[in-house]
């Protein structure tokens, strides 16, 4: 089940972090470095320059975060960023160089 992380290159770092993925002082930096991340995130970098403290479902942002994700939204869709206009898929067709694993190929486009 943890053999393999592959968005991580295999390092000691990584081999350290899963050795000890269960130990109570280290757990939470392994699921910081491989959990899938949440929709939505907003830090306070000046406060938490290593943005490790999610403050979207707080209070202290709950007036300004549906603002905060129109503004965004709408700059995405402005500069046409693929995530926000077929869900990013074109990352899925680029060309897997990695030894880590084999990727299936991409679907033939009509």
């Amino acid at each position: 089940m943890h053999g393999a992380y592959h968005d991580i290159d295999a390092c000691p770092s990584l081999s350290f972090l899963v050795e000890n993925r269960d130990d109570p002082e280290l757990s939470r930096f392994f699921q910081w470095s491989v959990s899938k991340r949440p929709a939505w995130e907003l830090f306070d970098v000046k406060k938490d320059p290593g943005c490790l403290q999610n403050l979207i479902d707080t209070d202290q942002v709950r007036d300004v975060q549906p603002k905060l994700q129109r503004q965004l939204e709408t700059y995405l869709s402005q500069t046409k960023d693929p995530r926000i206009l077929d869900g990013g898929e074109i990352f899925e067709t680029y060309r897997r160089y990695s030894r880590m694993r084999k990727f299936p190929a991409p679907p033939e486009k009509p």
